[in-house]
């Protein structure tokens, strides 16, 4: 190996001495030894790469850093350049080259991820060892990669498969249920049996609509094709909204449905999209609350923001379910107190909803002591 320097530089001076090539990025390679002439003898040996010098002591040194490509560790004898070297690359999978001047086959552990050779190698030889080693490191990483993103694309594969099933299934109950409607009606009924067919067939017809209509714009928020229109929006004015649209639900199972907003509060937000998520909280709280029980909206200033809470004194649930509430991969649809069935996906949509507004619904519940959905918006000009 040529150019060893030999100055008494001090030790101190190895550990932040890199050389750079001013034009091209190179794969940085951290040198370390125990001596700084056999540090330095290397770097030059090296010259060309980008290396960063180090050197390993009394003192010690630090380990590779995260983009550091390459560890080389020199030393009097090759159980030392290995100690250094698995010292320096602390657990990360990157390759190290071990130089002694014994020139004798370092740790053992140390073949699968590098190389040893004498410290005595000529340099041409040397930067060849380097340059093996960094394309098989390189090829390794990419390997990896490949494999990590074909796990990748299996789940999300998995997850469209079951998707597709999932909503393919709950289309087929009420699209069922309209066909057999249909058939009663074609043979036909008694006129005052018309009015209860008519009902039905609306009602499963309009779970059907919301059902598409969900899953449309749940994936279309994820494909970001959906632009909120962030406006001036009173509560006061869409709260008392969302309670007509909701108060014949509450009314049909003798819930107590209040709105406590009771005075002007603007809020930064897209007021389509906001009603949309407060008729799905509130349509979930009043399916899974008793006749008799109470559903409330409320808004709480709090600073420059606002929150605002729907709370019922309904049958609650386990930790566990409200851990799955947002997932549409994982739809929770249950039947409510009084028999109502739902998408599975309101929830889901109304998560992503809040998110693209800047925030996220929070759940509070315990099985048998109602829940409690909430979640915050910017106070308009705050």
């Amino acid at each position: 190996m040529h150019g060893i320097v030999k100055d008494k530089i001090a030790f101190k001076t190895f550990k932040s001495t890199r050389l750079r090539r001013s034009m091209v990025s190179q794969p940085k390679i951290l040198i370390l030894g125990d001596e700084p002439a056999r540090v330095n003898a290397t770097a030059c040996a090296l010259k060309g790469l980008d290396a960063e010098l180090a050197v390993a002591g009394g003192e010690g040194s630090g380990g590779a850093e995260a983009d550091c490509a390459m560890v080389v560790a020199v030393a009097a004898t090759a159980a030392r350049a290995a100690s250094l070297a698995e010292a320096a690359r602390s657990g990360q999978d990157i390759p190290a080259l071990v130089l002694a001047d014994d020139g004798h086959q370092a740790d053992p552990a140390l073949q699968d991820i590098g190389d040893s050779a004498s410290s005595t190698l000529a340099d041409s030889a040397l930067r060849r060892r380097v340059n093996t080693l960094l394309a098989t490191a390189a090829r390794r990483r990419r390997l990896a990669e490949l494999e990590r993103e074909n796990r990748r694309l299996k789940e999300v594969n998995n997850q469209l498969s079951s998707f597709v099933s999932m909503v393919a299934h709950d289309l087929r109950s009420p699209l069922s249920k309209i066909i057999n409607i249909s058939d009663v009606l074609i043979a036909g009924v008694d006129a005052d049996e018309l009015e209860a067919f008519y009902q039905m067939l609306h009602a499963t017809s309009r779970r059907a609509f919301d059902l598409v209509n969900e899953i449309l714009d749940l994936n279309a928020l994820e494909a970001g094709k959906i632009q909120l229109e962030m406006r001036k929006c009173d509560l006061w004015s869409l709260a008392r909204q969302v309670i007509a649209e909701v108060n014949h639900q509450a009314k049909q199972k003798d819930i107590a449905l209040a709105n406590r907003i009771e005075e002007p509060i603007e809020v930064k937000a897209d007021a389509h999209r906001l009603f949309q998520v407060l008729v799905n909280l509130i349509g979930n709280a009043l399916k899974f609350t008793e006749a008799g029980g109470s559903v409330a909206l409320d808004a709480v200033p709090e600073g420059a923001l606002v929150r605002l809470e729907v709370r019922d004194n309904g049958v609650g649930m386990p930790q566990e379910t409200v851990d799955k509430l947002f997932h549409k991969h994982e739809k929770i649809s249950t039947t409510g107190t009084d028999g109502e069935k739902g998408t599975g996906f309101g929830l889901p949509l109304s998560q992503k909803l809040i998110q693209a507004h800047g925030s996220k619904i929070k759940v509070h519940s315990k099985k048998g002591q109602g829940s409690r959905f909430s979640f915050t918006l910017p106070r308009w000009n705050s």
